[in-house]
């Protein structure tokens, strides 16, 4: 147990845990389906999506955990930003992190 903890320590913690040593060591596909994507995004000067801070939460502590894993995380767009990042591509690469984010627009009447 000491040398997994020691060969998978994050950096940003100092520390990690056995489940996510595992998860780093097995070839799994992992699919996250939640209200929240891992980015959100924001729309800049000329209207057009750019990635904004993402909230914490669930989505924030997953989001670090899955960064590069090519996992694939389907959310709601939760507005103007996140529909036109879904419509211009900007959001299926999962903002450069490798994570692929699938948006579901949703009709405001029902959501």
């Amino acid at each position: 147990m000491t040398q997994v903890t020691r060969d998978f320590a994050d950096a940003e913690h100092g520390e990690v845990s056995l489940r996510y040593a595992i998860f780093t060591m097995l070839d799994v596909e992992v699919i996250v389906a939640s209200n929240r994507g891992p980015v959100s995004f924001a729309l800049d000067t000329k209207n057009n999506p750019v990635v904004a801070s993402s909230g914490g939460g669930l989505a924030g502590t997953l989001r670090r955990l899955l960064i590069g894993k090519g996992a694939t995380w389907v959310a709601c767009s939760m507005g103007e930003a996140d529909t036109k990042a879904a419509s211009s591509g900007l959001a299926g690469a999962g903002a450069g992190e490798g994570i692929n984010l699938v948006m579901v627009n949703l009709d405001p009447g029902i959501y």
